[in-house]
């Protein structure tokens, strides 16, 4: 279709293609918000406590946040980056059984390691600011288990699991990483950059190392595998179930972040998540140490075979 794709231009300009597009459809969706919230009823001078009366709007938002801000402009990137653009994230099907066996063995457990770990962060003493953006979090989190039915646990599994995992997947593995990976050139290096970023596009300070560790997580499954598929499956498997559990406990099941069964089930799950990490250094598919945004001129298939 197009004569020359920007996988040719140098990793710099590449980089500035992609933040134009981010900045574009970010300012799009600033301005779309303005209108959802009148819509609703919501004044703009007083939205941020209003919205608490409005969990679904909340929802909503979210989402069309997601979209705007990570899926789409990481589509029109891979679009007109590469001619084959779901080979160039990794969107294929994964080959072998055991990865998939893997990856949701690696979701159950990073579940209470996150977990467990934010507890413990969040009884330190943080500062005010810290405290408030943990309040705000709970009461949002409130508002989308206040009516306890299956139909919005459903939706919210979609909404708040499935949703966030793929437009940030796309987003952070599919992109960002492979620019990390561009400049850096060690996996761990690229792999964590992209954490990082993933940690502070959340915009929590309690949270912050958990999301990082998680963040780290997927990104070794996708470097390791070469499939977006698996990082996603991991992310909604992560998220969805935390909603279910919210669901299924309403609070009543947390442990005691100080107690000592806490720290033996932060323990025992965080040696299986290391095992599981191990487990995946076994996999025939990682992604090659030149894996960069830039590619010489060559057939359109034949970059893909190296790559994957």
């Amino acid at each position: 279709m197009f004569k020359s794709y920007i996988r040719t231009q140098p990793a710099a300009v590449q980089l500035m293609i992609l933040l134009s597009f981010w900045s574009a459809l970010k300012l799009l969706f600033l301005l779309l918000m303005p209108f959802l919230l009148t819509r609703a009823g919501i004044s703009m001078e007083n939205y941020a406590n209003e919205l608490f009366n409005h969990p679904n709007l909340v929802l909503t938002l979210n989402m069309l946040n997601s979209v705007f801000t990570f899926l789409l402009p990481a589509a029109v990137f891979v679009y007109l980056a590469d001619p084959k653009p779901l080979q160039y994230l990794g969107l294929e099907k994964p080959q072998q059984g055991r990865l998939v066996a893997l990856v949701t063995g690696m979701a159950l457990v990073l579940i209470p390691v996150a977990g467990i770990l934010g507890g413990w962060i969040k009884d330190l003493n943080l500062g005010n600011f810290s405290a408030d953006l943990d309040e705000q979090r709970m009461k949002m989190l409130e508002q989308y288990i206040g009516s306890g039915s299956i139909a919005t646990m459903l939706l919210n599994v979609v909404l708040i699991g499935l949703v966030p995992a793929i437009c940030e997947e796309v987003f952070f593995r599919g992109v960002v990483q492979r620019f990390a990976h561009t400049w850096l050139k060690k996996w761990w290096l690229s792999v964590g950059v992209s954490a990082l970023i993933f940690a502070f596009a959340h915009a929590s300070i309690s949270e912050f190392i958990p999301i990082t560790i998680a963040g780290f997580v997927l990104g070794w499954v996708y470097y390791r595998t070469g499939n977006l598929w698996l990082a996603i499956l991991l992310h909604f498997l992560h998220n969805g179930l935390q909603v279910v559990l919210a669901y299924v406990s309403s609070g009543s099941g947390e442990l005691d972040s100080a107690s000592w069964i806490s720290v033996l089930v932060f323990s025992i799950a965080a040696l299986i998540l290391l095992v599981c990490l191990q487990q995946l250094q076994k996999t025939n598919r990682p992604l090659p140490s030149g894996w960069s945004v830039v590619y010489k001129e060559e057939p359109a298939d034949t970059h893909m075979d190296k790559a994957l």
